[in-house]
């Protein structure tokens, strides 16, 4: 009973709340934190399950030089927090990376809408688009769309950040 009335737990559930309240406020989604996963890879996993899940990366960011580190596999990138710490975001463009809910890329963008009932677009080009489900400010599922078509999806809690392939 001790650790559930740890400061941090107790602050933890305070911010869910808040936000909880000031998303149906604002008219917003609010996400399940155990939706923040692909293939398997949650947020908030450190990089050592992460390799223990994946293996090696094919590639890696070097954790001195970028405050938000990648390891890159095929098919799934996944970025970690300063210093190499968990995970806070991941992206995939393969078929084999779902969510829980198993939406995966290449499914019709209608299934993830009916999915994800809340879905926001948040920027569209021809036919292309971005939508989301959660929060543009907390926790969210990213979906990029091209002819009605998942091409991608991200998983996490980024704010503003550009996770397209470099």
């Amino acid at each position: 009973m001790q650790n559930l009335l740890r400061a941090d737990n107790i602050f933890a559930a305070i911010c869910f709340f808040a936000c909880t309240n000031i998303c149906e406020a604002k008219g917003m989604s609010t996400i399940w934190y155990s939706e923040l996963s692909l293939g398997g890879i949650h947020h908030g996993d450190s990089k050592k399950i992460v390799s223990e899940k994946l293996g090696s990366p094919d590639r890696q960011d070097d954790l001195r030089q970028n405050k938000a580190p990648r390891m890159i596999y095929p098919g799934l990138t996944v970025w970690l927090g300063e210093n190499g710490g968990s995970v806070i975001f991941l992206r995939s463009a393969d078929a084999k990376y779902c969510t829980p809910s198993d939406i995966c890329p290449g499914m019709s963008f209608e299934r993830a809408k009916e999915t994800y009932t809340s879905m926001k677009i948040s920027t569209r080009d021809g036919d292309r688009l971005s939508a989301y489900f959660g929060s543009p400010l907390s926790f969210k599922l990213i979906f990029e769309v091209e002819n009605d078509r998942v091409v991608a999806i991200g998983a996490g809690y980024l704010a503003s950040f550009d996770v397209r392939p470099k």
